[in-house]
């Protein structure tokens, strides 16, 4: 088989490009798998094809071996207009045209092309004479072109064209961080466009018979390749970055690894009081001087370095006191190099307002309610210590367990205000093992009716904490409260108390149901509650808020870990008292 073939240098101008293309898809599909992405690549793969069945055939050396991979280039060769197009219409945002029929039929057209290149001894249409020509530097195929080469070409040359006008046009519109791009990929496709020119005109010192496209098409794969991958953010493209963050009522900043800001939306542009180009470019520590919002924005993430966040902080915004929500992101790529930071800025102040307001109405419902409650649970013991039948008794104690669950009620809105709030906390050093021992054997009758295994595993000479009793009291029997209520009979429940990290560790365990991942973010919320049919235990769902707060009120920390049918824990920490941490 090797006769068939002879070596030529000039064989290297298109194994160069099948080598470098083929690395170009192997890189883009091992690490992104987006359309565009898979479009690249597709057209990346047909450039890589055609340079690899041409080398083949310049190195033939008679004409049916050469004939077999003139043809069989062909599907790679027609595969490139459709690809670009494609590309091009999906970069842009225009993929809408590719539903339309004529485009639909135009590029069918071109695709079935390599049927007629495969009959042309049928028909001569596209090849009408082929002969072998030894003239040259090696022997090439000497071919005349008819109408069916001619309508391929224009048909390719056409999507060419038409892909590099959706480019410029784009350019004019696009985001400005994004223009660099779009040069680069313009330029990338005039490459091969102005290559041709210069190969017809003779300026290029090559063989006449040799066809440097592919070569061309490669230098064009990699410099859109470096565009996209380079200049790329968030993995968005361009067209879904106009369309999804610069409508986003979020403010959303982009830096990079050296904390210069290299893209902001409109809203973080709003908040900070500046244009683009003020920006872009330039540190929010440069911009402190400009803008009262990137001087209270930075002294917020320096406490965040390095580190993933979500914090609220307030900040002064158009002569008005706002309330943002701000979480910030860092940016790596797969194999861990630091890229930059994304910063994303959520306005809550409506919200927060809201929720005052809201918070106000039921504390005074709470305090408005408190009295007539008290009295009408007075009025019911009185009534039961009368003679009455014993339906009237049944309906007096279905009256009375409704009123309690309402006092309940009213008492925990009472105290979660008051923790929130933070009056009336009388705050001394305390022994965290001595009142976990008191609150664990106070619940050991409760557990003991329902058969549970019901243990503690307290760390002996644990350091003081300093803070309310009665609050860290009710917290910790709030949490084993829950795990005894919704723990089956005859399951185990554990507390366990232990030093930690400057910090004294609470933990209650359990084997009950479990907590849906989708519901744990939740379930500190006022009055949320999971919602399981089978659930018939009572609650006013602000048993865990009132945790929390509590908590954070003594600078802590709390936490659930969960999984459906395996069980349960919920733990807070609270800090050693200064003198033990010293």
């Amino acid at each position: 088989m090797l006769q068939h073939y002879a070596y030529t240098p000039f064989v290297w101008l298109l194994v160069a490009p099948a080598v470098i293309t083929g690395w170009i898809v192997w890189r883009v599909l091992r690490r992104r798998r987006e359309t565009l992405d898979r479009l690249f690549a597709l057209l990346m793969a047909a450039v890589s094809y055609w340079a690899l069945c041409y080398a083949l055939e310049i190195s033939a050396v008679d004409l049916p071996t050469k004939l077999f991979w003139s043809v069989a280039k062909y599907p790679g060769v027609v595969t490139i207009g459709p690809a670009w197009l494609a590309f091009a219409l999906y970069y842009t945002g225009n993929a809408r045209w590719l539903r339309r029929t004529w485009l639909r039929a135009l590029l069918a057209l071109e695709l079935i092309s390599p049927l007629a290149v495969i009959t042309n001894s049928w028909h001569r249409l596209w090849w009408p004479t082929i002969e072998l020509s030894t003239t040259g530097p090696y022997p090439d195929l000497k071919t005349t072109w008819g109408p069916l080469f001619w309508l391929h070409t224009a048909l390719a040359y056409s999507f060419l064209l038409a892909g590099l006008v959706l480019y410029v046009r784009f350019h004019q519109t696009t985001q400005a961080i994004y223009r660099r791009q779009v040069r680069l990929v313009i330029m990338a496709m005039l490459v091969p466009l102005l290559g041709n020119v210069f190969y017809l005109t003779g300026i290029l010192p090559l063989p006449p018979a040799l066809d440097i496209t592919p070569f061309l098409l490669s230098v064009t794969g990699m410099l859109v390749a470096y565009a996209l991958y380079r200049y790329q953010l968030l993995a968005l493209s361009p067209i879904a970055r106009r369309h999804v963050i610069e409508h986003m009522p979020d403010g959303v900043i982009v830096e990079d690894e050296h904390r210069r800001i290299v893209d902001a939306n409109p809203s973080a542009l709003r908040f900070l009081g500046l244009k683009t180009d003020a920006v872009v470019g330039r540190s929010l520590e440069q911009l402190i001087s400009q803008s009262e919002f990137a001087s209270a924005l930075l002294q917020h993430m320096e406490g965040a370095e390095g580190e993933e966040s979500d914090r609220t902080i307030s900040l002064d915004v158009n002569g008005g006191r706002h309330v943002f929500d701000v979480v910030t992101s860092e940016l790596q790529q797969q194999g861990g190099k630091q890229l930059g930071r994304l910063v994303v800025l959520h306005d809550v102040t409506e919200h927060k307002q809201l929720q005052e307001v809201l918070t106000r109405m039921m504390r005074m419902a709470a305090h408005d309610l408190r009295t007539p409650l008290a009295m009408a649970v007075g009025a019911l013991d009185l009534l039961a210590s009368e003679p009455l039948t014993e339906e009237g008794r049944e309906w007096l104690g279905v009256a009375g367990q409704a009123l309690r669950r309402i006092e309940q009620l009213v008492n925990e809105l009472l105290d979660l205000e008051r923790v929130r709030a933070g009056t009336g906390m009388v705050t001394e050093e305390l022994d965290p093992g001595a009142l976990a021992a008191g609150v664990h054997k106070g619940l050991a009758p409760l557990a003991g009716a329902r058969n549970q295994k019901f243990t503690a595993q307290i760390e002996p000479d644990l350091p003081d904490i300093v803070g309310d009793r009665s609050l860290l009291h009710q917290a910790l029997e709030n949490l084993l409260s829950n795990a005894i209520k919704f723990t089956p009979e005859g399951g185990c429940i554990e507390l366990r108390v232990r030093r930690g990290n400057g910090e004294i560790l609470f933990e209650v365990e359990d084997n009950g149901r479990g907590i849906p991942k989708e519901a744990q973010e939740k379930l500190f919320e006022p009055f949320y509650r999971v919602k399981k049919d089978e659930d018939k235990v009572t609650g006013s769902g602000l048993g865990l808020s009132l945790v929390k707060a509590i908590i954070e009120a003594h600078h802590g920390r709390i936490w659930v870990e969960s999984e459906p049918d395996k069980g349960s824990i919920f733990g807070f920490a609270v800090p050693y008292s200064n003198h033990e941490q010293g």
